[in-house]
This record gives structure tokens, C-alpha cells and sequence, in this order.
């Protein structure tokens, strides 16, 4: 049986996942909407930091634009593995890590990311991951 449903369940959660990602690795480097706004100047591109929230926050933008932000955000690497699972497990991942129970043993770097990525979701989300 397919994950999705229908064509439009499936890009419904690619526009989630992709304006998630921005938002976890903005959280991870403690940056705002503002700072944002001003890194992709860098790049070249304008936004008002009103319409880049709200872009973001639909997660109607293009896959140029994604990597943009990503590459303002100087995110050097992106490891989506953890990204592709249902929230649930992603979920029962989070409270595993706060229980000191991880997962597989992946290499020192997959593991500071998977743990930051974590962190920052639980953040986003408003998440407590020691909680049951």
C-alpha cells in the first residue's frame, strides 16, 4: 500500500517537509524571520520579511528558493533520512534520544545532526521529549 493516498496528500506533506526543514535549521541557528530576510539579500534576493514568513509558512515556493534558504542558512549538509518517517516515529525517536535510548550507531556528524535536528523540532512543535 503507498504512503499516500492521492497525488495531493503527497505534496501536501512535501510543502510541509520542505517549509519544516527551514524552520528546524532556522531554529537551530537562532535565527528569525529578520535575519533571514537579510541573509538572502546576500544572495541577491529581496523579500519583506512578512511575505517570507508566510511563504514559508504555506511552504509554496520553489525547490530553487529551497535550497537558497538553505544555502544562506550556510547549512553545509542535510541528511533527510530522519525527515521521511511518519511523525509518530519521529516522535518516539525524540523521546528515545531524551531517554538516553538512541537508535542505530551512525558516525559522530550523522549523529550531532539527527540530535540537532531533533532538538529543534521538539522546539518547533512545542514538544517536551522526556515527556511520555
Amino acid at each position: 500500500m503507498p504512503y499516500f493516498q492521492t497525488a495531493e496528500e503527497a505534496e501536501a506533506h512535501s510543502r510541509n517537509l520542505a517549509n519544516t526543514i527551514i524552520k528546524v535549521e532556522m531554529t537551530k541557528r537562532k535565527m528569525t524571520y529578520r535575519d533571514l530576510v537579510a541573509a538572502l539579500a546576500e544572495y541577491g534576493v529581496t523579500e519583506e520579511e512578512r511575505n517570507l514568513r508566510n511563504k514559508i509558512s504555506r511552504g509554496t515556493f520553489s525547490a530553487a528558493f529551497f535550497f537558497t534558504c538553505l544555502g544562506a542558512m550556510k547549512v553545509k549538509s542535510l541528511d533527510l533520512t530522519h525527515w521521511l518517517t511518519p511523525l509518530e516515529d519521529q516522535l518516539a525517536d525524540i523521546r528515545a534520544i531524551a531517554a538516553g535510548e538512541g537508535g542505530v550507531p551512525q558516525t559522530p556528524a550523522q549523529q550531532k545532526q539527527r540530535h540537532e535536528d531533533i532538538e529543534a523540532m521538539a522546539e518547533l512543535l512545542g514538544v517536551n521529549p522526556s515527556e511520555s
